[in-house]
């Protein structure tokens, strides 16, 4: 969710900066989180499929 500009309004040049700052921090944390998941995802699939038999896969 953005904040339009009308939502900045009355707020001093410091408080807009440190929104757009935090704003960027949280997505930056966001995105790292989740390639850290995916990674850990892939790594568990990776393992399944080499060490599990077909005969435990069930497919």
């Amino acid at each position: 969710m953005r904040k339009t500009p009308a939502q900045f309004e009355g707020k001093t040049a410091r408080q807009i900066e440190a929104i757009l700052i935090a704003r960027r921090v949280d997505r930056i944390v966001n995105e790292r989180l989740e390639r850290h998941a995916a990674v850990q995802r892939a790594n568990v699939l990776a393992n399944a499929l080499t060490t599990l038999t077909p005969r435990k896969l069930n497919f």
